[in-house]
């Protein structure tokens, strides 16, 4: 899938700890191609929070900030079920993508 840009987020107001570094979490509510609407972000957010925290790669240097981009979902390049997240630093400047597996 080609980038999908996120345009709005909101704060889930969730901060946890990943490599000794308080990561604050927000979900994408309106991207290039969609808008979610709230009542979806709190759906997901329990279970992108426990696959951020059960996430055992290091994030990319300098993250402060992962915002949930793909709710729960398997796709043709990843089998696995996952969230799409987008890991930013405290500017908010985008320093990648990661997949958080469920578990």
């Amino acid at each position: 899938m080609s980038s999908n840009k996120i345009i709005q987020k909101v704060d889930l107001k969730k901060t946890i700890t990943k490599d000794n570094q308080a990561v604050r979490l927000s979900a994408a509510t309106v991207t290039q191609r969609w808008t979610r609407p709230a009542v979806a972000v709190q759906a997901s957010k329990d279970g992108f929070t426990k696959a951020v925290q059960n996430f055992k790669k290091s994030l990319p240097d300098g993250t402060t900030e992962i915002a949930m981009r793909e709710a729960d979902h398997a796709s043709d390049n990843d089998k696995r079920d996952h969230y799409s997240g987008v890991c930013y630093d405290e500017k908010g400047n985008s320093l990648g993508k990661e997949h958080f597996t469920r578990k």
